[in-house]
């Protein structure tokens, strides 16, 4: 998902600064950053491809062992 910008008005108008700062805000929330936990909630999942193509979806179940389901 790319990054989509309102276009920029003919003059500088700071009530459009603070929106456009608004929403690079809210979208650098929605990145994953470096250095820190991956933390995936419920609803997303981590895909894994094989070499042959086969995706694969790594899950967790309640006692903790990993379990991987074809996709």
């Amino acid at each position: 998902m790319s990054l989509q910008l309102p276009a920029a008005p003919a003059a500088y108008d700071r009530a459009d600064q603070g929106a456009v700062r608004l929403l690079l805000q809210a979208q650098d929330r929605r990145n994953l950053k470096r250095d820190g936990d991956l933390v995936l909630g419920a609803g997303l999942r981590l895909v894994a491809v094989a070499p042959d193509g086969t995706r694969w979806a790594l899950g967790v179940d309640d006692v903790g062992a990993t379990v991987w389901t074809a996709l």
